[in-house]
């Protein structure tokens, strides 16, 4: 099972990818049907990050990982 920090830590990299959405540092994938941005998709235990294919994404992607890292190890 799962622990409860899991569930933290992805909410915290969501909550990262919102923000940086909010602020057009990332460019997630516009969804049709339900008039919304998409930046990622979480199942049981695993998350996906989702965008438009340029390379400002993947520099945003990049730093925010780097973030994360830093606050994880911090901790």
């Amino acid at each position: 099972m799962f622990s409860f920090p899991f569930f933290i830590v992805v909410d915290g990299l969501r909550s990262m990818f919102k923000s940086m959405m909010l602020e057009r540092k990332f460019i997630g994938m516009w969804y049709k049907d339900m008039c919304q941005h998409i930046s990622d998709l979480q199942f049981v235990d695993d998350t996906l990050i989702i965008g438009e294919n340029n390379w400002s994404n993947i520099w945003a992607i990049k730093v925010a990982f780097q973030l994360f890292e830093v606050f994880l190890v911090s901790r």
